[in-house]
Parts: structure tokens; C-alpha cells; sequence
């Protein structure tokens, strides 16, 4: 389990510092193999609204971890006074638990 003791300080990364998420590939039918694909994502190239950045998140991944999701959400949490990643997150996505006991998000419908 992740302890939640010091959500106030997550690591944050540098201007220049992208971050490479690792994407399921599309499968065709019968295709054994699932593909994963790794995209790099800085987080400067996403929009700055809360809504439209968990949007274009989504768009590239559609189940995140808080931990994979935080990292993207720290400029925005510079306007989102007081709150946290995952207040945002409990507030904008469908929070799940996956098969490894993993607290995940998904987009809302």
C-alpha cells in the first residue's frame, strides 16, 4: 500500500523534465499481444484547465494511478487553491479499485 501521510509535497518535476507514460496499444481482435506503447507527455504541452487537462489525460490513457496522475497535476493545482490531486481528481474522474487492490481513476461518463 502507498502511505497518503504527506500529500502537500509531491515530488515535482523540473521545466524541462518530461514524463513518458506507458500506453496500452490498440488490439485488433485475436490479437494475442496487447501492445504497450510508451508516449512522452510533458505536462506543458497539455491544457491548463482542470477539466480539458484530466480530458486530454484520459485521452492518452484511460486508467492512471493518483501517483502517474499527480505529476500532471501539480501546475494545475497552483490555481486550484488548497486542494489536492486527488480531491480534484475524486471530483472530476470515477475512482476504482483495480485487480491489485490499486486505488485508480477513470474518466467519468
Amino acid at each position: 500500500g502507498m502511505s497518503l501521510d504527506a500529500p502537500c509535497c509531491p515530488h515535482r518535476p523540473g521545466p524541462h523534465q518530461g514524463i513518458a507514460v506507458e500506453v496500452d496499444g490498440g488490439t485488433e481482435q485475436g490479437d494475442k499481444q496487447q501492445l504497450k506503447h510508451v508516449q512522452w507527455l510533458p505536462p506543458d504541452s497539455l491544457p491548463t484547465g482542470t477539466k480539458q487537462r484530466l480530458t486530454s489525460l484520459f485521452n492518452v490513457k484511460p486508467v492512471w494511478t493518483l501517483d502517474e496522475m499527480s505529476v500532471y497535476l501539480d501546475d494545475v493545482l497552483e490555481h486550484e487553491v488548497g486542494r489536492t490531486a486527488e480531491q480534484i481528481l475524486i471530483q472530476h474522474a470515477c475512482q476504482m479499485k483495480a485487480a491489485n487492490g490499486e486505488t485508480v481513476f477513470q474518466q467519468r461518463v
